[in-house]
Parts: structure tokens; sequence; C-alpha cells
């Protein structure tokens, strides 16, 4: 439970960042591109950590895919702030 109550303030941002951010500036590709990643590698980390760690493990794999998102999407924000495409 510790690990997942760090959820909801990092879907939060990422859903700002995402939604309210990037979807309305044209990024919809970059956005779509970080949440297909998040969502594989949440995946790749669940099927590597759940039959050793059980439920602790699918929360640890939730995370990462979380935190991926938020870092790709914050890396973006970044780039447009300061006008690198």
């Amino acid at each position: 439970m510790r690990v997942l109550a760090l959820l909801p303030p990092l879907v939060a941002i990422d859903t700002v960042l995402g939604l309210h951010w990037a979807v309305p500036l044209g990024q919809e590709r970059p956005f779509v591109a970080a949440v297909i990643g998040g969502g594989i590698l949440n995946i790749a980390l669940a099927i590597g950590l759940a039959p050793r760690f059980g439920g602790a493990g699918i929360a640890w794999a939730i995370l990462a895919g979380e935190l991926t998102i938020f870092a790709i999407l914050a890396r973006r924000y970044a780039q447009r702030e300061r006008g690198t495409p």
C-alpha cells in the first residue's frame, strides 16, 4: 500500500502534462508514445516481478510505468519551454 500511495499525485501530474498541456498544444504523438512506453515497461516488469514478489512486485511495476510516463512528458515539456522541438 505504501508504494501505491505514491500513484495518485503522480497520475495527477501525468494527467496535467498529458491531457491539459500536450494534447491542446498538438503534442499527441509524444503523449501517446509516453503512455505506450510506460505501459510496455509496466507489463514487462510485472511479468518479471510478480512471480517473485507478488503484489509488491506489481505495485513497483505500476509505479515504474507511471514514472516513465512522467519522465517522458516532463522532458518534452522542458524541451518545448526552451524552444527546442
